[in-house]
């Protein structure tokens, strides 16, 4: 699958800076810091892959730096501008969120994925006609435009994923930020989602995705940034990231990390928690 040479050009017309960056955020939830000066970064051309244990942070990153959160301290910038001195309707032509899931709606497949094309539309106007081209070639993509014509809330979670993915395809945003998009896939399409994702980056955006498969993340990110207890503790390429010690430390399990036969990335395998040594031991071949 590949995306148009016109739908190309419409997103390298949009406005862009050299990285999307949090600096240093601080996110506060009542009484309680999610955040913790956290600094990351995506660029375009690349996917970065935010991993760590639950309840670390990960999802309060993604959000903030797609400017739906307002941090206590610290700032997040497109380029050297801040995100805050942009307005909604702007960002949203720049930077694309995908949560977790999608609520159930009575909205059809192709009604939901056009609505992506709303940032790009005027206040006053309607879709034309290269809006449903677009958002037609979405859902191609993402193997949805046999939905067309159902309802959201006659979908299961993981095809409703599916269709908010086309939909973010279709807003055609120049940062791409994934909350676990792969979380209530099958095993073909977590590899089309992740190829999709790959497509985007070297179309020129910036994708950051959320991911808790470490291999998943391994096999398809290029940097890795790793969060705990709100905190970045490591960044890099997935062997700088994904380490027996890190593992250890920071998700508290006893794993082989071997390179996968086919990509050579790093592959995790959890071994009996008895055995420390015991590298020929694997009890799964993924952590999810």
């Amino acid at each position: 699958m590949t995306i148009t040479e016109t739908g190309l050009k419409e997103r390298e017309a949009s406005p862009s800076g050299d990285a999307l960056e949090a600096r240093d955020v601080r996110v506060v939830f009542g009484d309680a810091t999610v955040l913790n000066s956290a600094t990351a970064s995506v660029r375009p051309g690349e996917i970065v892959g935010i991993v760590g244990p639950n309840g670390s942070g990960k999802t309060t990153l993604l959000r903030a730096m797609a400017g739906l959160i307002r941090p206590a301290s610290g700032e997040v910038l497109l380029g050297n501008r801040p995100l805050s001195e942009i307005s909604p309707r702007q960002r949203a032509s720049i930077i694309g969120y995908l949560p977790q899931s999608t609520a159930n709606h009575s909205f059809t497949a192709s009604e939901f994925v056009l609505m992506g094309r709303y940032p790009h539309i005027g206040r006053f106007s309607l879709e034309g006609r290269r809006d449903r081209e677009l958002a037609a070639e979405a859902m191609e993509r993402t193997g949805t435009i046999e939905f067309a014509s159902r309802r959201l809330e006659e979908m299961s979670g993981g095809e409703r994923q599916r269709v908010a993915l086309a939909r973010l395809l279709a807003q055609q945003a120049r940062y791409l930020l994934l909350d676990e998009p792969t979380s209530s896939l099958d095993m073909q399409h977590q590899q089309l989602t992740m190829e999709t994702a790959r497509e985007e980056a070297d179309s020129g955006a910036g994708v950051a995705v959320v991911l808790h498969d470490l291999s998943l993340a391994a096999r398809h990110c290029d940097r890795l940034i790793l969060i705990h207890s709100g905190s970045v503790v490591a960044e890099g390429e997935p062997w700088d990231v994904i380490t027996r010690d890190n593992l250890r430390r920071f998700f508290s399990v006893n794993a082989a990390v071997e390179p996968e036969p086919i990509s050579g990335r790093p592959g995790v395998s959890l071994l009996d928690v008895a055995d420390d040594d015991a590298v020929n031991s694997p009890l799964r071949v993924h952590i999810v």
